[in-house]
């Protein structure tokens, strides 16, 4: 959130890349995306995606992007 601020983020537009599952509890407290790959710290909590690698990872971005660009052009 404090970063949210000092740069002037869209946090609601912003993603959380990790491993560990306090990372999505935190992008979830900011309203961000969590975006987690697959290890044994990802736990049982708030996840927004699990991925298996970065290029699943990277692939779940570009998808989530488009289809915000999409809503955003419609009336």
């Amino acid at each position: 959130m404090e970063a949210g601020f000092k740069w002037h983020l869209d946090l609601e537009r912003s993603y959380v890349v990790s491993d560990k599952w306090q990372d999505a509890r935190a992008a979830h407290v900011a309203g961000c995306t969590s975006l987690l790959l697959k290890s044994p710290w990802i736990g049982k909590g708030h996840h927004d995606f699990v991925l298996s690698n970065l290029s699943e990872l990277v692939q779940k971005i570009q998808q989530l992007h488009s289809s915000s660009i999409l809503l955003m052009d419609q009336p």
